[in-house]
């Protein structure tokens, strides 16, 4: 609390002073959390219980609905606090410099269509690259694996709303216009959504031609349908 001079941190990252009355686990201990100073945060009562339901939520594989007013719209106030559902990190701050959502079905060819357009110092935030540098194979089914892969990927989306350089590129598969809408709306003005809406039996034909993928063509193949019947 004296490190963080009794601000709240996830309000403080939304350029909003107030008081913390508690201390949180940024990476909660379900997920591979210490008590390391590092890992620790002070927080108000507001956020904390956001946070908590978010994990709870992600925790039981259920989806994160913002908090609805009497008038059946989303509560602003809950909203601006960044709970957007899906797998955007609570906290995240608007992106302080040009980021590009690329959303498609799996083996759209969204990693490269990043690294033909992406310059040499550009943040590229692709979750299969965190998967890679912890070792593990893409579409992995190890819970710890793809945990400790999001906290990464989680702290390159945090990066970027203390970024003042550069521009990041985001790929994301994103298979409905509401959770494009929700990613564009969480990472502010900056933001801008590329779609790849690549035919499905091409993208099911490189997937059974790739061999990276072989251990997991059944879900991929899954998802590529599921994409296109919501986007169809």
């Amino acid at each position: 609390m004296r490190r963080d001079a009794y601000l709240c941190q996830p309000c403080k990252r939304t350029d909003r002073l107030t008081q913390a009355k508690q201390v949180d686990h940024i990476v909660p201990k379900f997920e591979g959390g210490t008590d390391d100073l590092d890992n620790l945060q002070a927080i108000c009562l507001a956020c904390h219980a956001v946070k908590t339901d978010t994990e709870s939520a992600r925790a039981q594989g259920r989806p994160v609905k913002p908090q609805v007013g009497e008038d059946g719209w989303p509560d602003k106030e809950r909203e601006r606090r960044e709970v957007f559902g899906f797998s955007i990190p609570h906290g995240l701050a608007p992106s302080q410099i040009p980021v590009t959502i690329i959303s498609g079905p799996p083996a759209a060819g969204k990693s490269t269509y990043v690294r033909d357009n992406a310059g040499p110092n550009d943040l590229v935030i692709d979750f299969d690259d965190y998967l890679e540098r912890i070792g593990a194979i893409k579409w992995t089914k190890d819970r710890a694996q793809v945990r400790q892969a999001f906290r990464m990927r989680d702290e390159d989306l945090w990066s970027l709303g203390r970024r003042t350089t550069g521009q990041a590129w985001l790929i994301a598969t994103a298979p409905t216009r509401a959770e494009r809408d929700a990613w564009k709306r969480a990472l502010g003005k900056h933001a801008t959504v590329t779609v790849l809406n690549v035919p499905a039996e091409q993208c099911i034909a490189r997937i059974n031609a790739d061999q990276g993928r072989k251990h997991a063509a059944k879900e991929m193949i899954a998802s590529v349908r599921a994409w296109h019947r919501l986007n169809d």
